[in-house]
């Protein structure tokens, strides 16, 4: 460890027999210390913030990037909340405040969100704007009393760079299964400088909020404010520069065409997830937003027709497979180097367990890889249900 990388050739004498094996074709990676530089780039992130130190640099080739397999976070919301920074804009009274109180409910609580899987964990409300007599009109008018001590509130908080992320901070120490914080509104955690914004300063700010969500591993949802004037593109509504949106992972934006109207629309985009609009209607009793209709941007990644075979060899009875990357493509079949079909597996790991349910785990032993394949059996599985 003290030593990451070794000299190639000049730090032991070469040897006189000579090897005809081709390593590159039976490793996954001509680096086995890529995850080293990965650790080492990672906490230099962490320790510097979005300020890295001046002449520090750690960098990955891009055989560095395709030998290392990434563990996807799980989304807080599938398909509209995951970790990092989003923005939740809209017009002054149109209901955002309701929104995320209900995106933090059902989170808190583990419920689904419009038929959307939510990920069970803790939530912290700045609800800024609001008392707390507010909030308990709120909160038991839209979900009645049943309570949880996994959702808490503060209408109080400091500013961003001034104390801000050491609340979070404690908040997340002693809630450790806290995956969302909710910010109402930003302008509450924004220091006034008295001078007005730039896209410089609008960029930094949403960039210190990321930092620490990604440093956490949690969503930090930002409630904000649009401008009267209207745009082409509904994103360009968003109060501020195009810092704001230009440093956070996503947004959506909830629009009316008409004030009085008891139904709106909400516009989702991000980072790694299609875009989407949601048809939302206030139920007048309870006044939650309830899902009317969603249209979603159609896409689905191709798997390589070679790592298909291997999807392939875990679609019969075969529920799980171990062995070394040659081992896999000889019984798969698989025309492709084995270092091709560790890259393969990596890069579509994602995919593998989305769409196939096949689960993949890969380590190395002290001389060679090995690959783990697990198909995780479907819902309505059984005995005398696969016979199709």
């Amino acid at each position: 460890m003290t030593v990451p990388l070794m000299p190639v050739g000049a730090g032991t004498e070469q040897s006189l027999v000579t090897d005809k094996h081709n390593i590159s074709q039976d490793n996954d990676d001509c680096n086995p210390f890529a995850g080293v530089k990965l650790r080492v780039a990672e906490n230099d992130k962490r320790m510097n913030g979005i300020h890295p130190n001046k002449g520090n640099v750690t960098d990955l080739t891009l055989n560095d990037l395709y030998s290392l397999s990434f563990k996807k976070k799980p989304a807080v919301i599938e398909g509209l909340l995951y970790p990092g920074v989003y923005i939740l804009a809209g017009a002054p009274k149109v209901g955002k405040s309701f929104l995320a109180a209900q995106i933090a409910y059902h989170v808190s609580m583990g419920v689904p969100l419009w038929d959307l899987k939510v990920t069970h964990g803790d939530v912290l409300y700045f609800a800024l704007e609001d008392d707390f007599e507010r909030l308990q009109k709120r909160m038991s008018t839209m979900f009645g009393v049943e309570g949880t001590d996994r959702l808490s509130f503060c209408i109080t908080s400091r500013t961003i760079g001034n104390g801000l992320e050491e609340q979070m901070e404690h908040f997340i120490g002693g809630h450790p299964d806290t995956n969302l914080i909710i910010i109402d509104t930003l302008q509450k955690v924004r220091e006034n400088t008295g001078e007005g914004y730039s896209y410089a300063s609008d960029y930094e700010f949403v960039s210190a909020l990321k930092h620490f969500a990604d440093t956490k591993g949690i969503c930090i949802l930002v409630v904000h404010h649009t401008r009267k004037q209207k745009a082409a593109d509904i994103y360009e509504t968003i109060s501020g520069t195009t810092g704001i949106l230009g440093s956070a992972d996503g947004a959506m934006v909830l629009h009316k065409e008409n004030r009085t109207d008891i139904t709106a629309e909400l516009s989702v985009v991000g980072r790694d997830m299609p875009d989407q609009k949601f048809r939302l209607e206030r139920n007048p009793g309870t006044l939650c937003w309830e899902k009317l209709e969603q249209q979603i941007e159609t896409f689905e990644r191709k798997i390589h027709p070679e790592l298909m075979k291997v999807v392939c060899m875990l679609a019969g009875e075969k529920n799980e497979w171990r062995g070394s990357p040659a081992e896999l493509v000889e019984e798969s079949e698989a025309e492709v180097a084995p270092n091709i079909i560790t890259k393969l597996l990596n890069v579509n790991s994602s995919e593998l367990k989305n769409q196939f349910g096949i689960e993949y785990e890969t380590g190395r032993t002290s001389d060679s890889r090995w690959i783990h394949l697990t198909r995780i059996p479907h819902e309505n599985d059984s005995n005398d249900s696969n016979d199709g």
